[in-house]
């Protein structure tokens, strides 16, 4: 396989962390859901996206499994059409997900130098 013609990053849409920060007290940061508006957004990046795309283009996306980037996945999938089906890959990588805290960073760092 050549180099990619282009690399795009797309970050997950509205979801309902980002309109209600206490949503984490009762929900899971995996299974917080994309809003009305977030599923708005992601079919509008699908209609840029395929603006950008040229025919002979293949797609590869790679998604973490938190739900709020998959449904942001699906919608913008949906609405590249069925002429991407066939040229669309999506893999699904669970190293990719928020980044972890500041204190949560130190405290692995600091763990790591004691174990050297």
């Amino acid at each position: 396989m050549g180099r990619p013609r282009l690399i795009i990053l797309i970050r997950h849409a509205q979801s309902e962390g980002n309109q209600n920060k206490a949503i984490h007290q009762t929900i899971p940061d995996h299974r917080v859901k994309l809003t009305q508006f977030g599923h708005e957004q992601a079919r509008a990046a699908g209609h840029r996206l395929k603006d950008i795309l040229l025919p002979s283009d293949t797609l590869q996306v790679y998604t973490s499994p938190y739900r709020r980037t998959r449904e942001t996945t699906a919608n913008i999938l949906e609405s590249l059409g069925d002429d991407w089906k066939e040229k669309t890959t999506v893999y699904e990588e669970p190293r990719i997900r928020e980044q972890a805290s500041t204190e949560s960073l130190m405290a692995n760092r600091q763990q790591m130098r004691t174990t050297e």
